[in-house]
């Protein structure tokens, strides 16, 4: 598992939705290793729950750095970004922002369309 998550093809190379797939998986996993500190498998739990919490870290970093090669990529990123914003209370700071800006550079138009209110009368 962890030579897949560190196969970095270089920043901005691989699948978005991939990407996705990862951090929600490391995202899952944190939520599931979380409740077990307390038990007698908690000292293992604890270290399973801080390598997860690293690899989340990594999937979510690698997913903000990606570069969008086409506008299905572009909108799918921008939904999860803001799903996983809006549900688990993830505040974005400025740096991410930049970041999330540059890697969806060129389809500024197409996302626009993409998130106007539809106007309904």
């Amino acid at each position: 598992m962890l030579v897949r998550v560190f196969r970095f093809r270089g920043i901005g190379a691989g699948d978005i939705g991939h990407a996705i797939t990862r951090h929600r998986h490391w995202r899952r996993r944190v939520g599931e290793l979380a409740p077990r500190r307390r038990d007698w498998f908690g000292t293992i739990a604890s270290v399973a729950l801080a390598s997860a919490t690293v690899l989340e870290v990594i999937a979510w970093r690698r997913l903000l750095h990606m570069r969008a090669r086409h506008a299905d990529d572009a909108r799918q990123k921008v939904l999860y970004l803001m799903s996983v914003s809006i549900s688990d209370g993830v505040a974005l700071t400025s740096r991410d922002i930049s970041l999330i800006n540059a890697s969806l550079l060129g389809f500024e138009m197409k996302l626009a369309a993409f998130l106007a209110k539809p106007d309904r009368r």
